[in-house]
């Protein structure tokens, strides 16, 4: 069983990493370096860019996911605390 706030702090980080790769991929692509690299060398940056962005996606997917889960078990608890106090 995974702890949801250790994961959701390590996905975090892994998000902010694949934010400045692609950020750091894109400011190469948009200036000089796209025009003077040779053609293998500005591909292997596109490349880069767009394997940073799917794994960005995946990241998001999944600390959306454990949001929602965190979210869903707070509610179950608020409803079985409201039903223990019916009683």
């Amino acid at each position: 069983m995974i702890e949801v706030e250790k994961e959701k702090a390590r996905l975090a980080k892994e998000i902010a990493q694949a934010r400045a790769d692609s950020e750091r991929a894109e400011e190469l692509l948009a200036g000089e370096f796209s025009k003077k690299a040779p053609k293998e060398v500005v591909q292997k940056q596109c490349d880069a860019l767009t394997a940073n962005r799917e794994r960005l996606a995946r990241l998001d997917a999944q600390l959306a996911s454990l949001k929602g889960r965190a979210i869903a078990k707070s509610a179950k608890r608020a409803q079985a605390a409201k039903k223990k106090s019916r009683k």
